[in-house]
């Protein structure tokens, strides 16, 4: 037998050996796009508005999709059970992450939370965040959410056509004030850190898209020469890495220079209480757990509350009733006076609760959780679900799901408020298991005064063209890991 002969018959035995374990592995898989092999599914992956596809996905395949990209199974769960049961139940095993070779060269996983690897930077950083801000110890920090919600309804009275400015602005204030106790007034610069944490949001929500870059599929294009034809996302990922130093690095040096006159807040400040804190054999990693938390509150947390309050202000546009109603609710309840925490506390607002779990229902900020890291394997519904499996929470079809919520599309709060209530969104927003976010209930309670204040202050209506006819903003929203409506149009004027 010749050379020619024993090449011919090895490829054949490959190709043979790779069909049959193809077929064994997709008999025990869950259903869902296969492609060819090894390629499998990579060029169906959406690169934007990846909720519609993994929709159409669920429609087509049912509650537990799989497939395949380049050799990396990839999981996708549709329903709430199956979230609950797998990325909750079964934590131990589902809490690690993915590789995220573009964040990583911008520099992202050295201190956002939501993506880092597990281990002990991780867990302290977790702890240290969920001691201070559990429900009790959020409500130390009401005052700041007094001040600063002031200070949104004077901007929103003042330059009304900059909402969009100013709910950011809000944001970042009050994470810059609870977390690093920095007071930077407008006329200081504050719009640099807006901004700023305007442009690491686009930056990383782009990136952690998978199907986003090259790179993020094929790791080992990391090691591409920038030269090289396909190297251009290096120069994305150098951009990403300037702004993720400028995020870590830029309210550190604000503080430093200006510590003389903001030592009591400071002290005061998240930050400040864990600096009394970083002392012994430990202290090293006590402070680099500590740096982790505030910048993934100011990185990451911002743009969470930012798109919630976006979207109510265009579904109080888009739904006057409900506007009204809850209106009518405030001035009822607290007439004469502004809504404060104390009023959700007690519960006399429930009106209040119910519109923002319908904000977080209708456009979640996170349309798909980020996703999780099988370490070992298992089985789901009957199915086999191999080692370094990358699993997702389909959290847009989930909350769009018609038997728990009758009428998904329609904006309608009451939902929460009949007697059937309705599951909570935030359960699965917020992710699941040792990956939930532990600034949640800061985040609650800052978006609940922030709506009360904007209702009880202003009425938020549609613009009107030359002819005086009704324009309503068109509902649209951006694509990647975050989501928020794009820029729009509206009247915000003080109520009479």
């Amino acid at each position: 037998m010749d050379s020619s002969h024993i090449t011919l018959i090895l490829i054949v035995s490959t190709l043979l050996y790779h069909a049959i374990r193809r077929y064994i592995f997709f008999r025990s898989y869950p259903p869902g796009p296969r492609g060819p092999p090894f390629i499998g599914a990579a060029f169906e992956m959406p690169r934007e508005k990846e909720w519609v596809t993994y929709d159409k996905w669920k429609r087509k395949y049912g509650p537990i999709v799989g497939l395949t990209s380049f050799g990396q199974p990839i999981v996708i769960l549709n329903t709430a059970q199956l979230a609950q049961q797998v990325l909750n139940g079964r934590q131990n095993i589902y809490s690690d992450r993915p590789p995220f070779p573009m964040l990583e060269m911008m520099g992202f996983l050295d201190w956002n939370m939501g993506i880092m690897k597990s281990g002990p930077t991780l867990s302290l950083a977790r702890r240290l965040f969920a001691q201070e801000f559990s429900p009790s110890g959020a409500a130390e920090y009401s005052d700041v959410h007094k001040e600063e919600v002031s200070m949104l309804l004077k901007r929103l009275g003042e330059e009304p056509s900059r909402f969009t400015w100013a709910i950011r602005r809000f944001n970042v204030g009050l994470i810059l004030k609870i977390f690093y106790g920095l007071l930077v007034e407008d006329k200081e610069g504050h719009d640099d850190f807006v901004q700023l944490n305007d442009h690491v949001i686009t930056a990383t929500s782009l990136a952690g898209s998978p199907a986003a870059y090259l790179v993020n599929t094929f790791p080992f294009l990391k090691y591409w020469p920038s030269s090289f034809p396909g190297a251009a996302f290096k120069k994305d990922a150098l951009e990403g890495l300037n702004l993720s130093e400028r995020l870590v690095n830029a309210p550190h040096e604000t503080l430093r220079e200006r510590l003389a006159r903001v030592d009591t807040l400071h002290r005061r400040s998240f930050l400040g209480k864990q600096a009394t804190l970083q002392h012994g054999p430990d202290t090293e990693l006590h402070q680099k757990a500590a740096h982790a938390a505030v910048a993934t509150a100011y990185g990451a947390g911002v743009e969470t509350s930012t798109s919630v309050l976006l979207t109510f202000i265009l579904c109080m546009v888009h739904y006057p009733k409900v506007q009204r109603k809850a209106q009518a609710d405030i001035d009822h309840v607290i007439a004469g006076r502004l809504p404060s925490l104390e009023d959700k506390e007690t519960g006399k607002l429930p009106i209040i609760d119910a519109i923002v779990k319908e904000c977080f229902r209708w456009r979640p900020p996170g349309n798909f959780a980020l996703p999780h890291k099988l370490i070992q394997d298992d089985i789901v519904s009957g199915y086999m679900l191999p080692k370094d499996t990358v699993v997702m929470s389909n959290v847009w079809s989930i909350l769009h799901d018609e038997n728990e919520y009758p009428h998904p599309m329609e904006f309608n709060p009451d939902r929460f408020l009949n007697d059937k209530l309705q599951a909570d969104p935030r359960d699965h927003v917020f992710g699941y298991g040792r990956r939930i976010c532990p600034g949640r209930h800061l985040a609650d309670r800052s978006l609940w005064l922030a709506i009360a204040s904007i209702l009880a202050c202003f009425d938020i209506l549609p613009e009107r063209d030359e002819k005086g006819n009704v324009k309503y903003p068109t509902i649209d929203y951006t694509s990647g890991v975050m989501s928020r409506p794009k820029d729009f149009h509206c009247i915000i004027k003080p109520r009479k």
